[in-house]
């Protein structure tokens, strides 16, 4: 799949496999089994080397690759690495719960781990 704008203009080359809805600018896509986000220009800005990724909340994203979870921003940055079991992705009062090596921990909107 690939996208053009209303005059015919390729925006988007045909590259993807799939490319989803755009919500805030974004749209998922997938390339061979692989996931990101492209934006309305047709730059990729998540690229697309992630198992899984989920909606963006409170501007994150929970990615999955190689089994571990992590978190993305809306400019692509990789805000917690993929070394989680598990990631929420709800946020409450700023925080989202993960689990790392059978330990549930709190990770901040920056992705740091913190304490309650």
């Amino acid at each position: 799949y690939g996208l053009v704008d209303t005059s015919g203009k390729e925006v988007v080359p045909c590259v993807y496999d799939n490319i989803g809805e755009f919500k805030d600018g974004l749209a998922g896509v997938s390339k061979d089994g692989k996931h990101g986000f492209i934006h309305t220009s047709g730059k990729e800005i998540v690229p697309v080397v992630y198992d899984s990724i989920g909606e963006f909340r409170f501007g994150l994203a929970v990615v999955k690759k190689g089994g571990k979870y992590g978190l993305v921003d809306r400019s692509g940055k990789e805000v917690a690495p993929c070394v989680y079991d598990e990631i929420s992705g709800r946020f409450e009062n700023g925080l989202t719960f993960a689990e790392k090596n059978g330990q549930l921990i709190y990770l901040n909107k920056f992705g740091e781990e913190v304490a309650e």
